[in-house]
Order: C-alpha cells, then sequence, then structure tokens
C-alpha cells in the first residue's frame, strides 16, 4: 500500500483513534476528533485523561481511521 493512500485517508478523516501504550504495557485507545496536516496528527485532550497521562509517559502512539473496503 503506498504511503500516498494512507495520506489520502488522513487528511480526508476527522474521526480517529488513538492508541497509546498504558501501564504494563497494554494498549489503551480513544475515539478523538482530529485533523492532519503536513503529516501530523492534532488533536486536544485534557490532561486528565489516560491518553494524555499514557502519552506523558511514554510518546509512543499509533493513529487509526476507518477505511472502506474496495473490491480489487
Amino acid at each position: 500500500m503506498p504511503w500516498s493512500f494512507v495520506t489520502e485517508h488522513l487528511e480526508h478523516a476527522r474521526n480517529y483513534w488513538v492508541v497509546t501504550v498504558g501501564r504494563g504495557e497494554t494498549p489503551h485507545s480513544a475515539p478523538v476528533w482530529g485533523v492532519f496536516v503536513s503529516e501530523d496528527l492534532f488533536f486536544e485532550t485534557t490532561a486528565t485523561t489516560r491518553k494524555a497521562r499514557n502519552l506523558a509517559r511514554n510518546p509512543a502512539t499509533g493513529e487509526m481511521v476507518k477505511v472502506k473496503a474496495k473490491r480489487v
């Protein structure tokens, strides 16, 4: 899958799932509204949320968006 396919879907999405690393190295996913600009995802959260605390402890993250499957 070319990177251009990925960035096109990220740029047009508004709903994302941010996946952070929790205590004990467990994944924690949370839905967020955001915007993807110049290969950076911007979203807002408060310091008391689990995702913010996880990011403060470990900046490793992943992002997901829902993409409709295409018949090839």
